[in-house]
């Protein structure tokens, strides 16, 4: 009974209810960056640039992804994993809706600048996930089932 209050868990809730909005974002992840491929000579089109040029609209999302990378784990600690998961979903959202209205190559680039800072915060967050046995991994596990403990 202490351990349950301890670690908040809720007996009556699903664990594996927590995967539908991880595997929502991991989707979004996933179509964000294919569109993109898919949608780059309209795009360039759009913009009046070369597909040389065109090219940066997939290349800051993904160099904005590589940087944040090493402050997720910090920015989950300070935040909390859940505030720091929904402020990532809703920053995304934000920068879809300007990459959307985009009217010029850099209102393009910032919206994917945006998005590539946002997104891999939701891509990480599967470490809360970790109650879940099948994604434990037995480091710090606070899972009752853990076959570690």
């Amino acid at each position: 009974m202490a351990e349950a209050v301890i670690t908040g868990e809720n007996k009556n809730t699903n664990p594996w209810i927590i995967m539908i909005p991880v595997m929502l974002t991991i989707f979004m992840f996933a179509l964000d960056e294919t569109i993109s491929n898919v949608a780059l000579p309209y795009m360039a089109g759009t913009f009046s640039i070369s597909h040389n040029e065109s090219t940066w609209i997939i290349t800051s999302y993904l160099v904005a992804s590589g940087i944040v990378i090493p402050t997720v784990d910090f920015f989950s600690k300070l935040m909390g994993r859940k505030a720091y998961f929904l402020l990532s979903v809703a920053i995304f959202t934000i920068a879809s809706v300007l990459c959307g209205l985009a009217t010029s190559m850099p209102m393009m680039l910032f919206g994917r600048i945006l998005q590539g800072i946002s997104i891999i915060a939701s891509i990480f967050f599967v470490g809360i996930c970790r109650n879940i046995p099948l994604l434990c991994s037995c480091n710090n596990c606070c899972n009752p089932a853990c076959p570690a403990d």
